[in-house]
């Protein structure tokens, strides 16, 4: 329905009239910028790193860089529409870095009313219309303040998903996040845990939509290249990457940002 691409910004209000499991949107993913998501119709619930947080016209959410997550498709017959703002450092707001705590449980959470659901839409049909790269960058920062400020005055996160649900789910990726830069293997977690590795395994896929160890690969990459823009060395990135090879590493890298190390680095110093 609408789509925008600019510098350190992507703006899309996306309606899918036939929603499926195989598309990209509905499968675990995770982008290198931070990402609000408004939920506007369809059926489902959304995953991120194992929280579930039930949808409904208005949910609002927040996930940080790297953050894998993903929309639980519960019905296929009812069409799917959203808002998604995806934005890097220099839109986020100062003053609120306390979200960024709080966005790494996984729980970034807060409800729109129907006039604020209104003020995005007529924003974005503004947007449509524009070419004007102020205007767009004010709404831009307008879309992200509001829904900042609005999740920062919600009240805790928790409220809006279920604590019990998917905890094991949970424990494993919080296994995973501790020891994410060692080395490990599943036989690890399995002890950890004192559960089968298959069954944790299923249970694991069941709710974020892919293999421990290829989530478990994703996280590594994004986190070796967070790690790559703070110190812009290659080596940097490797030692804290958990691969005990650099081939692996390189490889992995190429294929979840799209290029290897060294060339997301240039690109980065030369934009």
């Amino acid at each position: 329905m609408y789509s925008c691409r600019e510098d350190g910004l992507k703006i899309h209000h996306t309606l899918t009239t036939k929603p499926s499991v195989d598309n990209f949107a509905f499968q675990s993913h995770s982008h290198n910028m931070y990402e609000i998501y408004l939920f506007l119709a369809g059926d489902g619930d959304f995953v991120i790193e194992g929280n579930v947080i039930p949808l409904e016209r208005g949910t609002l959410i927040f996930t940080l860089c790297g953050q894998t997550h993903k929309l639980l498709l519960k019905s296929d017959k009812e069409p799917y529409e959203r808002i998604a703002i995806m934005f890097g450092e220099k839109y986020f707001p100062k003053g609120c870095e306390e979200l960024l705590d709080i966005a790494s449980n996984g729980g970034c959470v807060a409800n729109l009313n129907e006039q604020e659901i209104n003020w995005f839409l007529e924003s974005i049909e503004i947007l449509k219309n524009s070419t004007l790269q102020n205007e767009i960058n004010i709404l831009a920062s307008s879309f992200i303040n509001l829904s900042i400020y609005k999740i920062m005055g919600a009240s805790k996160a928790s409220n809006f998903y279920d604590e019990t649900e998917d905890d094991l789910v949970k424990q494993i990726i919080r296994f995973i996040n501790r020891h994410l830069s060692e080395s490990f293997s599943l036989d690890d977690i399995e002890k950890e845990l004192y559960r089968d590795k298959a069954y944790l395994g299923r249970r694991f896929k069941s709710v974020m939509g892919c293999s421990i160890w290829e989530y478990i690969m994703r996280k590594r990459i994004f986190s070796a290249r967070e790690q790559l823009y703070l110190t812009q060395s290659v080596s940097d990135a490797f030692s804290v990457s958990g691969f005990g090879d650099y081939s692996a590493f390189y490889r992995k890298y190429k294929k979840y940002i799209g290029c290897s190390p060294s060339e997301d680095l240039k690109q980065l110093i030369n934009p």
